[in-house]
């Protein structure tokens, strides 16, 4: 499999951040809205595209101050 790398997602993306989130046990209670404010609050979404599907693959959420520290979320 061969991937493409997304430095950013909008809100758009919801409906396919659900679905990766579903294959895990522990974000199958992710809904809509409380995500779409995550995203929001989110600084970085760095995401895996699967180039011959165009399936969302991998993603991971940063919250940083761009200058000495990030946290990264929901790998």
């Amino acid at each position: 499999m061969t991937v493409t790398v997304e430095r950013s997602l909008g809100p758009e993306a919801v409906p396919e951040l659900l679905d990766l989130y579903g294959t895990y046990e522990w974000w199958a209670d992710r809904e809509t809205a409380p995500l779409r404010r995550a995203l929001a609050a989110t600084d970085e979404l760095v995401a895996l595209r699967d180039d011959e599907t165009d399936r969302l693959v991998a993603a991971a959420r940063v919250l940083t101050d761009y200058t000495y520290y990030a946290m990264v979320f929901d790998v």
